[in-house]
This record gives C-alpha cells, sequence and structure tokens, in this order.
C-alpha cells in the first residue's frame, strides 16, 4: 500500500477505540514504525534516481 495512504488510515485508527476494532496499542505502534520505514525507503529511491538522473 503506498505509504501517505498508510499513514492517513493510521491517523484515521489511533483515535477510536481499539477494542472495537480488534486491533491492539501494539499493532497501531507497529504500523507507525513500519509506515516511517517505508517513508525513509521511497524517499532514498527518489534521491537515488535524481542522483542518477543528474
Amino acid at each position: 500500500m503506498h505509504a501517505g495512504l498508510q499513514e492517513v488510515l493510521s491517523g484515521l485508527i489511533q483515535p477510536l477505540v481499539l477494542e472495537k476494532i480488534l486491533m491492539k496499542a501494539t499493532n497501531v505502534l507497529q504500523s507507525k514504525v513500519d509506515i516511517d520505514k517505508e517513508h525513509k525507503a521511497v524517499r532514498a529511491l527518489s534521491e537515488a534516481a535524481g542522483c542518477i538522473l543528474l
């Protein structure tokens, strides 16, 4: 899933009562960590692609 969409979904899920959506707090925290990793990977690839184009 696109990192931006994951971040939007994470922002929508966090304020909800987690039990109602069958999630644990650790799942939400891990999701945020994974989203941040994906953002870093996308930025690194974008920077590398920019260097190649130069």
